[in-house]
């Protein structure tokens, strides 16, 4: 994976109140997973970013121009409130941060 150095914006998801929809749903909750990640990634990717780290219901993504990772955030967005979730919608928390970085010999950023 070609990920992106020196000045990086970095876009971070959730989902929320994750916890509370597995307990609630479990058997819906890896159908919800699958298709929050496929959006979400699919936005991410169609803006130049780089998915580096996926864990459970958050995805750690990077990107060389912040207005990309704003528009990734944005188109995002719209695609999940337009879905139709069952058995109930699903809401994800982004946050988008712009900082100086390097990344070590085992492709992780410091």
């Amino acid at each position: 994976m070609n990920l992106p150095t020196g000045t990086v914006t970095f876009l971070f998801t959730d989902i929320e109140g994750s916890t509370r929809l597995s307990q609630k749903y479990p058997e819906a909750m890896p159908d919800l997973l699958a298709r929050h990640h496929e959006i979400v990634r699919q936005a991410i990717e169609s803006r130049n970013g780089r998915v580096y780290q996926i864990v459970g219901d958050s995805i750690s993504a990077a990107f060389s121009s912040a207005i990309d990772a704003l528009n990734a955030a944005i188109e995002a967005q719209k695609c999940l409130q337009g879905e139709a979730w069952k058995p109930e919608p699903v809401r994800v928390r982004m946050g988008i941060h712009t900082g100086i970085t390097q990344l070590t010999s085992e492709q992780e950023y410091t």
